[in-house]
């Protein structure tokens, strides 16, 4: 059976979890921290997994497969061979089922993983997926990544909350007199005491001395 490359649909993600995370002490602390092999059981722990997923079908085959075969052995299954039963079921699940959501892991660093939620569909044994979410499990942390138009959105509003607020200490130096119109009180007392409040106070200085000095020039030209 072939893949596709996953498609993005727009939407696909719960825009109310976006500021949310989910951290688990005790479960980091016994299992020793997150791996490659553990994370996806981690993510499982989190509000942000599907229960009626393809991997939680093949989890259940899994665990039902392990009880069986620890009754008929003499020593339980060891984690590494638990590991190996979920790769074989998760195989076994995505052929036997054409559609269904289900999450797809890679690691990034030591500490960095990415989870993918996908919509599977299989027509004439090829199957393809279409990206629903995108969630980042960063030192035992896990939080969804936001799509590219609420990106978008938070930067374009940083700006205009920026601009604006440039504006309205701009305008604490415009004086409006009938005979002489519109004029600029460009003395130390009437400067602008922040135009951007993420800069430092010499910054501020320095910006408003720049719009000062390119103003009288355009003035005079």
């Amino acid at each position: 059976m072939m893949d596709t490359p996953p498609v993005v649909v727009p939407g696909g993600y719960h825009e109310e979890q976006l500021a949310e995370v989910f951290r688990d002490e005790m479960w980091l602390e016994e299992s020793g921290g997150v791996n490659f092999d553990n994370v996806l059981d981690y993510f499982a722990r989190s509000q942000f997994y599907t229960r009626n997923c393809l991997n939680e079908e093949a989890r259940r085959q899994a665990e039902a497969l392990v009880k069986t075969s620890n009754s008929h052995r003499a020593t339980p299954m060891t984690q590494e061979e638990f590991v190996r039963c979920m790769r074989d079921q998760e195989a076994d699940t995505f052929r036997r089922f054409s559609s269904g959501t289900e999450f797809s892991k890679s690691q990034q660093s030591p500490q960095l993983f990415v989870i993918r939620k996908l919509e599977r569909k299989t027509e004439n044994d090829v199957a393809s997926h279409s990206l629903l979410a995108v969630y980042y499990v960063v030192n035992g942390s896990i939080y969804q990544a936001p799509d590219l138009n609420t990106l978008v959105c938070s930067r374009m509003n940083k700006t205009f909350s920026h601009l604006h607020s440039a504006m309205v200490e701009l305008q604490k130096s415009i004086h409006f007199h009938p005979a002489k119109n519109v004029t600029w009180d460009w003395t130390p007392e009437a400067k602008p005491a922040s135009i951007c409040p993420t800069l430092t106070k010499a910054e501020n200085t320095a910006l408003v001395d720049n719009f000062m000095k390119r103003y009288e020039h355009f003035s005079k030209s």
